[in-house]
């Protein structure tokens, strides 16, 4: 890899230096210039070769306005995914049978349930911390642990659960994550045995491991 030259770019208030690299294979690069910068600037998860240095020069000063631009609206969130069987979502007619949908589910949370295979009991929570931006409408892309913006998500975020980002909302995240992972453990651990022996313990005591006393099976 050569290095043709070097260039300057202001980058969020800081002057930076970066080496031009050129290769056969790959065209002109610079070479260390911040992931994020091309993933919010041209939304490409990648860095972009070029044909020519003018090319480079040209792409770079787009995406540095394209993300600067972005930055202005930019904020944190956390992305919510809840996907809920029917029998949470629809009304009940009959054994198995269900129709219509529930009054006062938003949009939003009725949006995650479309798998016609997802359990009728079946329970899904999943979160994503993120960055919002406004640009020609709202776009999601992935926040990194170092605070870098990830890759943007292919999803129209009015149509997610989205809420703004605090510690405090992400401990509750992974808190409702954990107690669902806790009963998953139980669960596994109750099911895991010999037909024989699961068998009699259900008999024995088996609902009253699940049900407490502001709990009633569900019909079937």
């Amino acid at each position: 890899m050569a290095k043709i030259t070097t260039k300057g770019y202001s980058i969020d208030g800081q002057h930076k230096f970066f080496e031009v690299h050129y290769t056969q294979k790959n065209g002109f690069t610079l070479k260390d210039f911040p992931l994020d910068v091309w993933k919010l600037g041209t939304e490409h998860s990648h860095p972009p070769h070029f044909g020519s240095e003018n090319e480079l020069y040209t792409g770079v000063f787009h995406a540095l306005l394209a993300y600067h631009e972005k930055r202005k609206t930019q904020k944190k969130v956390i992305r919510v995914e809840l996907k809920l069987g029917v029998h949470y979502l629809s009304n009940r007619t009959g054994r198995g049978s269900y129709e219509g949908n529930k009054a006062g589910i938003d949009y939003a949370f009725r949006a995650k349930v479309s798998e016609l295979s997802f359990p009728t009991y079946g329970i899904e929570l999943d979160y994503m911390i993120c960055f919002l931006v406004e640009d020609n409408g709202a776009k999601l892309f992935r926040a990194n642990e170092n605070g870098t913006v990830g890759s943007k998500l292919n999803v129209t975020p009015e149509r997610e659960i989205i809420i703004d980002y605090t510690p405090e909302r992400e401990l509750f995240m992974q808190t409702a994550m954990g107690s669902i992972g806790k009963l998953a453990e139980m669960l596994i651990s109750f099911f895991n045995k010999e037909d024989s022996e699961l068998t009699q313990l259900i008999d024995s005591k088996g609902a009253t491991l699940f049900l407490n006393e502001n709990t009633n099976p569900p019909p079937q």
